[in-house]
């Protein structure tokens, strides 16, 4: 009989939670209406699916951290805290024109919505996979409000208001349909934002100093004009792939990338000690 100690014996639960949704679906199939557990049964299946639900979503949001981290990296003049201090998931970008209050010129700039706050940045004009910091919204502390088309020429607009700072700006797009999927990404932020809250959901500083440090490691040394494309990408590609999701309800399991300091296991490493037959 193998020998397993009393932290073996405490984790196993925990190694096997995923499979208990099929356990108790399985369960569940075989429990007549009638009968007296099958209430219990149904609440319980319920449960698990909510528990294995987050785990999913937070492996996912960690290996996201780890992507806004590293586009962070690729960014020029960043200011302010870092992006991960408070979001984890990028939900919509696009090209804006941000109408200046000085002398009402407009200004284009990339937007780039996550939740908590939206960025905007400046394309190099030479390199237009370069792109440098300019401004940030705190959504926390914003209200978005829709814009009709006026006398003064301005349509396909809105104004984020910062009630505490007394401070307005007007954003536009360039269409109809830019501008509503801009409103639709702004109530998706708010509404992640709200389901967070309401299931207690949130990430480690741990966590977040991880995903920063890392980011800093894979970038050293390296032209940031190099990476941001990759970067950019590897972060749209994995937004679309979070929107695909939710859209067919789908519950999976993403891998979570090996930290700095973990050691990776190579394929090759005993090729050469290898027996002859």
């Amino acid at each position: 009989m193998v020998e397993i100690s009393l932290d073996g014996f405490l984790l196993q639960p925990v190694q096997k939670i995923c499979k208990y949704p099929l356990q108790l679906a399985e369960l569940l199939k075989y429990t007549p209406e009638g009968h007296p557990d099958c209430q219990s049964v149904k609440l319980a299946l319920r449960a698990m699916k909510a528990v294995t639900g987050m785990i999913n979503e937070r492996k996912r949001r960690l290996e996201c951290l780890e992507k806004i981290a590293l586009w962070q990296e690729t960014i020029d003049n960043w200011e302010g805290e870092d992006l991960v201090e408070q979001s984890s998931q990028l939900i919509h970008y696009g090209d804006l024109n941000k109408l200046s209050s000085k002398n009402s010129w407009t200004h284009e700039y990339t937007f780039f919505l996550f939740d908590h706050q939206l960025i905007y940045c400046r394309r190099d004009i030479l390199k237009r996979n370069l792109y440098a910091y300019k401004g940030r919204f705190d959504l926390d502390e914003v209200d978005i409000v829709d814009l009709d088309q006026n006398d003064a020429g301005i349509k396909h607009g809105w104004v984020m208001v910062c009630p505490d700072k007394d401070l307005s700006t007007i954003l536009l797009a360039k269409s109809l349909d830019e501008k509503n999927k801009w409103m639709e990404a702004f109530r998706d932020e708010r509404k992640r934002v709200k389901t967070d809250l309401s299931h207690g959901f949130s990430i480690a500083p741990k966590d977040r100093l991880a995903a920063i440090q890392t980011a800093k490691m894979l970038t050293a040394g390296k032209e940031k004009r190099s990476k941001t494309k990759d970067a950019l990408k590897d972060l749209t590609d994995h937004t679309q792939l979070d929107q695909s999701m939710r859209s067919k309800s789908i519950s999976m399991t993403l891998p979570v990338r090996i930290r700095a300091g973990q050691a990776s296991r190579n394929p090759f490493a005993n090729f050469g000690n290898a027996r002859r037959p």
